[in-house]
């Protein structure tokens, strides 16, 4: 017997595809060259000449969720959320891909009105991530001092991969903005002792291939 969905339901998720396939496959870079100022790639990166980019800067926010399903569905390396008009509950839905520990590499929320809220939830993924290396949240007003004191602690005491954070220092108490910059460097320097040797692929169990990557200290 087959049973046909109702079109409230379906309808939605064409939707969703037709946004996708007219305006967010156009901001999608399958070979984006990074910029000059951009993160340290080659610390993370096997060819960091080219990485995958979705760029949402200065989009409208009705975009974020069709974004959403594309991220979900293809290898991005890098997004920018500029002005993008992310709140906190676009932040869930960046949370909840982050707990994956997907091969996202650099997060940019520039000039977003999200809260301590939805940055908790972000930070809150950050203790189990292994892949996130740069996170910017300059112009982001209003997170205060309790949300960017998440972030350090986890910085400080889970989170080892995560080395560069651009912020406003003067919106935050100068000394833990400063701590913040300062661990993140601890971060980098750890990254810089680290480096890929080979990816061992083996099979699982139940048949299914696993890629482990081995690192070792430099000398």
């Amino acid at each position: 017997m087959i049973v046909k969905k109702p079109l409230s339901i379906i309808q939605p998720e064409l939707d969703l595809n037709i946004l996708i396939e007219k305006e967010i496959m156009p901001l999608y870079q399958r070979q984006a060259r990074p910029g000059k100022n951009m993160f340290n790639l080659a610390l993370v990166e096997d060819n960091p000449e080219f990485h995958s980019l979705l760029n949402l800067r200065e989009q409208p926010s009705r975009l974020i969720k069709a974004a959403f399903k594309l991220i979900r569905n293809y290898d991005i390396r890098s997004i920018d959320f500029t002005e993008a008009g992310m709140q906190d509950d676009s932040m869930r839905m960046l949370s909840s891909y982050l707990r994956s520990d997907p091969n996202l590499r650099s997060i940019v929320l520039d000039k977003n009105l999200f809260t301590d809220e939805g940055f908790h939830r972000l930070t809150n993924e950050l203790k189990k991530n292994t892949k996130l290396a740069h996170l910017s949240i300059k112009g982001c007003t209003n997170i205060t001092n309790l949300g960017l004191q998440r972030l350090c602690d986890v910085i400080s005491t889970t989170n080892t991969c995560l080395f560069q954070i651009d912020l406003d220092v003067e919106q935050f108490e100068k000394e833990l903005a400063l701590t913040v910059i300062t661990e993140s460097g601890l971060n980098r320097a750890i990254q810089e002792k680290l480096r890929p040797v080979k990816i061992i692929t083996t099979v699982g169990q139940n048949g299914e291939i696993i890629k482990v990557s081995r690192f070792e200290q430099e000398k």
